[in-house]
């Protein structure tokens, strides 16, 4: 079925997409296509040693740590949710709803995020939303089913999908743009090394310590997250000769 859906998508938009709009005859600014001079404009290519340079950046570098950790966290919990719910006695609907509506609540923190972001500054209220789910872990162990359960899903899921906003968001404030994507790429692949072993190594650490040690680890890395956020912002104003022009 899901390779169905994924043909059913994909196929479409390869077959029926266009590469730029050169394919389609059209030129910038509505300029004539035949006009001799006219070509579509070409990207600058970054300075030598520019990449090198932005990775040496420590808000850079902060960023791309708390991004790994955060995605380390939010890939544990979306795993292993719903069977600590029903070990700890939530009944099957309602341990599926909780992790349901994490992404729902995520979505709520984005838009959060967004309309404060502009008062408040994207780092502290990103670190602030991060922040706020080692609060929902906890609330979670200390207070009974099933109010522990709707506190944690309203707290994590708040800062489920900060991260991905919040990191392209900060980094365009931290590099030149000619380097831009290859550091975002960097970092897309640091955050998706965290998924990859976030599931592996929380399962290894419930099966020998037990979930609540896990998810202390899990609460340990968004406040680990969140503090990295603030020391890269803090790094970017202390060297803003090496950060991006705004």
């Amino acid at each position: 079925m899901l390779a169905a859906l994924v043909a059913l998508c994909a196929v479409p938009q390869a077959l029926l997409l266009r590469r730029s709009p050169a394919d389609l005859g059209l030129a910038p600014d509505g300029a004539d296509p035949g006009e001799e001079g006219v070509a579509p404009d070409a990207p600058a290519a970054a300075p030598a040693g520019a990449i090198g340079s932005a990775w040496r950046h420590p808000a850079v570098r902060r960023l791309t740590l708390a991004t790994a950790l955060e995605m380390l966290a939010t890939t544990a919990v979306a795993v292993h949710l719903v069977a600590h719910l029903m070990e700890r006695g939530a009944s099957p609907p309602l341990a599926a709803a909780a992790a349901g509506s994490l992404g729902a609540m995520s979505v709520a923190g984005r838009v959060a995020l967004t309309a404060l972001a502009g008062r408040f500054g994207t780092g502290p209220v990103s670190a602030t939303l991060i922040a706020g789910q080692a609060v929902g872990v906890a609330l979670l162990f200390a207070l009974p089913q099933p109010v522990s359960t709707v506190l944690f899903v309203l707290l994590f899921g708040a800062g489920f999908g900060t991260i991905h906003i919040a990191r392209p968001a900060l980094l365009g404030n931290y590099v030149p743009a000619a380097v831009f994507a290859s550091v975002s790429g960097g970092q897309a692949v640091a955050g998706q090394a965290g998924r990859v072993v976030a599931p592996v190594a929380a399962g290894a650490l419930i099966g020998t310590a037990g979930y609540g040690v896990a998810f202390g680890v899990v609460a340990a890395c968004t406040l680990a997250a969140a503090a990295l956020i603030l020391s890269a912002e803090r790094a970017a104003a202390l060297t803003p000769e090496r950060a991006a022009p705004r």
